[in-house]
């Protein structure tokens, strides 16, 4: 607090130290919370499993920190009642709770990561934040004429910095204003008065700001999902400011409160499948501009026809890409004969497709060989026991964002069938990781 005293003559300026809670927590709990985002599409979710989860950190925890005083103080007229307040807010003038040196005063607003729960497959498709600070408090005036009263007019503002490198490009900054006016009677008494209690949310969506949504698959697997225990960080700036007028010569001594919120709410499916299929050798896939060598088409989804599957050859998964280790499992069925086949994975899509034997190939890129496989009655699948998990063969790992490209080549040597060619494959497979 400062004690700004007026003098005909001079300005004296007396700095009274700040109270500071160097104990005071960042408390975690769930909570209820509005959405101001747009729901998300769903996509690649098991329909009717979309629910959303959410969660509050606060500084100062109203446990731990020193009450904003209120004693006798009079409420200035137009002051509305918050008596929720009370209890919550952190009694010091500035905090920075990323200043080093020296070791930070002020804890940082920690918050949950999105975690599966065990034994689940969720998937993370929409986080939303939001932030709130506010203050209050009280100012004292001593009127030094003991024959005229005056009119004080008391002005406070806190200016809050809320920062995220990698979420918020920048920083959400914002402003909490209360302006109060009290008629001070003549003597040396001093009479103490409410400072108005304030609340500004940031973004403010009131003034036509939009509100704080993150749907990009790659972000949400950074920064916002991970495992138990797992946080994000938001460092936070408070900053007080203030000043008033009238009453001189007089003294006014000024105790501002203050606290901040920060919210997250995440929105979550049950993912229905690990990834999706393209490159189909059917003729109906739109993306593919490559035709099957000899006019073999397959059927809807699958790869090229073979010489005893006039369907194709089918790849498709099952299992969890959004836990570690993934249980994903690539399926190979529809092929030809009993002889071994070759999954292979790629960093890249060639979507028009490249002829590949007596089938098309998509798979692009940097082309990692996962493994060669036994078939048994034309199916196959990656991994056997024993076989890395599908992510980590494919160095693609659970939470990267990184998009992996899967493809099954098999062999096909029947002479009558679309010769000289010996081999085909499946459709392909996509899975973001």
């Amino acid at each position: 607090m400062f004690i700004r005293t007026l003098a005909p003559a001079a300005l004296v300026y007396a700095a009274v130290p700040a109270l500071l809670a160097v104990t005071a927590s960042t408390p975690v709990h769930a909570c209820a919370q509005v959405a101001l985002c747009a729901a998300p599409t769903p996509s690649n979710c098991t329909p009717g499993s979309v629910q959303t989860q959410s969660f509050v950190a606060e500084f100062p925890s109203a446990p731990s920190s020193s009450p904003c005083p209120t004693g006798s103080a009079v409420p200035p007229s137009g002051c509305p009642p918050d008596p929720a307040s009370v209890g919550a807010y952190f009694t010091n003038q500035d905090w920075n709770s990323a200043a080093v040196p020296p070791p930070p005063l002020v804890p940082p607003l920690l918050l949950p990561k999105f975690t599966p729960a065990p034994g689940t497959c969720a998937r993370l498709i929409q986080a939303e934040l939001q932030f709130e600070g506010g203050f209050q408090g009280e100012f004292t005036v001593i009127n030094h004429s003991v024959t005229f009263p005056c009119t004080a007019t008391v002005t406070a503002q806190v200016a809050f910095e809320v920062t995220n490198p990698a979420i918020l490009p920048a920083p959400c900054a914002f402003l909490t204003t209360s302006t109060n006016t009290a008629g001070i009677a003549p003597g040396s008494q001093p009479q103490t008065f409410l400072q108005c209690p304030v609340s500004v949310a940031c973004p403010d969506v009131t003034t036509g700001a939009p509100p704080l949504c993150f749907t990009d698959p790659v972000l949400l697997a950074s920064e916002f999902t991970g495992p138990p225990g797992s946080t994000l960080r938001f460092d936070h700036l408070a900053t007080l400011s203030s000043w008033h007028s009238g009453c001189g010569p007089g003294t006014f001594i000024i105790l501002t409160c203050a606290r901040i919120r920060a919210r997250v709410l995440y929105t979550y499916c049950t993912a229905s499948t690990p990834g999706a299929s393209f490159c189909a050798g059917d003729g109906l896939d739109p993306a593919v501009t490559t035709p099957c060598p000899c006019g073999n088409v397959g059927a809807a989804g699958h790869g090229c026809a073979n010489s005893v599957n006039a369907a194709g050859a089918l790849l498709d998964a099952t299992g969890c890409s959004v836990v570690q280790p993934d249980t994903v499992a690539l399926l190979a069925s529809g092929m030809s004969g009993t002889t071994p086949v070759t999954f292979f994975k790629g960093d890249q899509s060639a979507a028009g497709g490249v002829p590949f034997f007596d089938g098309v190939r998509c798979v692009d890129g940097a082309l990692v060989r996962l493994a060669t496989n036994p078939s048994s009655a034309g199916t196959s699948s990656y991994p056997l026991p024993g076989q890395p998990a599908l992510s980590v063969r494919g160095n693609t790992p659970v939470g990267s964002g990184l998009t992996g490209y899967y493809q099954v080549s098999y062999r096909n040597a029947a002479l009558a069938f679309c010769p000289p060619a010996t081999a085909n494959v499946t459709n392909g497979y996509s899975i973001v990781w």
